[in-house]
């Protein structure tokens, strides 16, 4: 059996702070503590030895150590080591009045004597704070990711962007609710295969798309592109589609990843401005139609009126007949009548035109 003085050397020697207590509860006085128990609790042998645990501790911290107390009196009923949970504990920084939060486990184990009964109580300290600090950061770190994947969907939703991801090797589509919403369509009514998206999109389009998926799978390259889907009811969408393939070590693609705008209210906008210009392109054209009827056309039946004056004003009696030229006159202003009456209404319809393209 080892002597006294080695024992105490193997408590001096231990790598975490420890303590003895005597089993003497509620009080469970100090018996002795090694270095790193006093360089833990800044304190000396001399404050601690012979103090009561709780009277000291609970005095130095202002903490609440029921927890602690009640572990103790388990040691001392069970006659077993028993551990507490990982404590927050304000503790001095070595040198100065300044507090630092600190986490602390406690290890406490029962020396039992030649009557199997509890003599001492060896209570050793393990930190903890780098580990609560890691959990700590990786909740934090969850959260932010929940927030931003939060704060992802709620921007997809807004921009119509939807996320989706096809798992080639099993043939098995995943889409993000946003995308859903898009199509029109709920989870349980989707066949959520390659061949079922295929199902979606509009005929004219489907070859071209499996063209360009074709061509990603072959090149590896990314792709974007634009296709027509159909609501359930009926309702036609313009997306703009992106993707892009992910290969194993041997290159082979094993899934592809990508996103859809709905683009639709861009698509129906781009062609009702279509038509407005093509509206104003055909106003222009009649516009033209009507300047060349007037430099071309009114010229005509008004150089002959000007003419035939010209011809009344000089009449003789032995010239041709008067009536004659009074006959072609009214001919001439008829037809610029009539050609007028055309422009007027050209020029009518024009107007109207353009109220209703406004």
């Amino acid at each position: 059996m080892l002597d006294r003085s080695t024992l105490y050397q193997i408590f001096e020697l231990l790598p975490s702070p420890a303590i003895i207590l005597l089993p003497d509860a509620p009080v469970y006085t100090i018996v002795d503590l090694n270095s790193g128990y006093v360089h833990l609790s800044a304190s000396t042998k001399e404050q601690l030895i012979g103090r009561g645990f709780f009277d000291y501790f609970e005095k130095a911290t202002g903490k609440d150590m029921s927890d602690d107390a009640g572990i103790l009196n388990k040691v001392i009923q069970d006659k077993l080591p028993h551990e507490t949970a990982v404590q927050r504990y304000e503790v001095p920084v070595p040198g100065t009045q300044i507090m630092k939060a600190r986490y602390f486990r406690t290890t406490n184990v029962p020396v039992l004597n030649s009557d199997n009964e509890v003599a001492y109580i060896i209570r050793s300290v393990t930190e903890a704070t780098e580990n609560v600090a890691i959990k700590q950061k990786q909740e934090r770190t969850k959260k932010n990711l929940k927030e931003a994947s939060m704060l992802m969907s709620q921007g997809q939703e807004l921009a119509n962007f939807g996320n989706w991801q096809w798992d080639i090797i099993n043939n098995k589509v995943s889409w993000t609710e946003t995308l859903y919403h898009i199509y029109g369509l709920d989870k349980a009514s989707f066949n959520a295969t390659f061949e079922g998206y295929q199902q979606l999109l509009h005929p004219d389009d489907r070859e071209r798309v499996y063209n360009h998926i074709t061509e990603v799978l072959q090149t590896k390259r990314d792709v974007v592109f634009e296709e027509r889907i159909i609501r359930p009811d009926g309702e036609i969408r313009y997306l703009k589609s992106w993707g892009k393939v992910q290969v194993n070590e041997q290159g082979k693609p094993v899934k592809m990843i990508g996103a859809c705008l709905d683009i639709t209210d861009h698509k129906l906008a781009e062609a009702s401005l279509k038509n407005h210009f093509n509206a104003i392109e055909q106003q222009n054209k009649h516009l033209q139609d009507i300047a060349w009827i007037q430099s071309h056309i009114i010229r005509a039946p008004l150089a002959r009126i000007m003419g035939l004056i010209e011809l009344f004003k000089s009449y003789k009696s032995s010239e041709i007949d008067k009536n004659d030229l009074l006959d072609n006159i009214l001919i001439s202003a008829k037809e610029l009548d009539g050609i007028i009456k055309d422009v007027t209404y050209k020029t009518e319809n024009i107007v109207k035109n353009s109220t209703e393209i406004q």
